[in-house]
C-alpha cells in the first residue's frame, strides 16, 4: 500500500509539473510513506522540496486527488486561476469538437456514403473527445 502511495503521488505531481509548467514547486504531505521516500519522490516528481505539513496548518495550492495520501502542490492563486482557465477553454473546445463529430455521424446521408474507414474514424475520434471531456471535466473538479 505505501509503494503504490508513493507511486501515485509521484506520477500525480510529476503530470501537473508538466501541465502547469511549473519550475520545481514543493510537495506539502501528510503521509508517513512520503516522509520515508521524499529523496526519491523529490527527484522523480521534479519537485523543489517535499516537506511535512504542520499540524493543523492551512492547505494551500493543488490537491493531489488520486491517491489516499493528503498532499499538494505549494502553488500560487495566479498559477492555478490560470490552470484553471486554461483547463476550462481545453473542455469548452473539446466539447464543440464532440458535438461537430456526433452531428456528422448523426447524418444518415454521411454514415450511409463515407468510406466505412472514415466513418471509424470519426467514431473512435468522437470516443476520444467523449474521454477528453471526462479527463477534463475531473480535473476541473479538483477546484471545487
Amino acid at each position: 500500500m505505501q509503494f503504490e502511495d508513493v507511486r501515485t503521488v509521484i506520477t500525480e505531481s510529476r503530470a501537473l509539473v508538466k501541465a502547469m509548467k511549473l519550475s520545481k514547486p514543493n510537495l506539502v504531505h501528510e503521509s508517513d510513506a512520503v516522509e520515508a521516500n521524499k529523496e526519491i519522490v523529490t527527484r522523480m516528481a521534479r519537485l523543489g522540496n517535499v516537506l511535512r505539513a504542520e499540524k493543523g496548518a492551512e492547505q494551500t495550492g493543488l490537491q493531489l486527488t488520486n491517491s489516499s495520501v493528503k498532499a499538494w502542490l505549494d502553488v500560487d492563486s495566479a498559477a492555478l486561476t490560470h490552470f484553471k482557465d486554461d483547463l476550462h477553454a481545453q473542455l469548452v473546445a473539446t466539447q464543440e469538437s464532440a458535438e461537430r463529430l456526433s452531428g456528422r455521424l448523426s447524418n444518415e446521408g454521411y454514415v450511409a456514403s463515407a468510406p466505412e474507414k472514415i466513418v471509424q474514424q470519426t467514431r473512435d475520434q468522437l470516443t476520444d473527445a467523449q474521454n477528453k471531456v471526462e479527463q477534463l471535466t475531473a480535473e476541473l473538479e479538483r477546484f471545487n
